[in-house]
């Protein structure tokens, strides 16, 4: 079981799909940033709840969507950049702790 799921998360078919899942991984950034301009809006409340929820879900679709497609060593990378062990580490390693 472990194997087909190493399997999927580490999908290299080319340089399309990368494209593609670069492109929905950054284009989750304006989804989100797109809830900024929601409370602006002439919207009621109820609407503007459904509509900031709505913008949440589909930038996270779209940012794990592109994961998923990008595969797994570029997943582990990116959650060991933001790790704050990681950033620690560059730091006793640049002050010599």
């Amino acid at each position: 079981m472990k194997d087909k799921i190493a399997t999927l998360y580490s999908r290299t078919d080319g340089p399309v799909v990368r494209y593609a899942a670069v492109f929905f991984m950054l284009l989750s950034f304006p989804i989100y940033a797109l809830m900024i301009w929601v409370p602006f809006t002439p919207l009621t409340a109820q609407n503007k709840i459904l509509l900031t929820a709505g913008l949440f879900v589909a930038s996270e679709i779209a940012f794990w969507g592109g994961a998923l497609l990008l595969g797994k060593e570029v997943v582990d990378r990116y959650r060991r950049f933001f790790s704050p062990s990681y950033w620690l580490s560059l730091l006793k390693e640049y002050q010599g702790w």
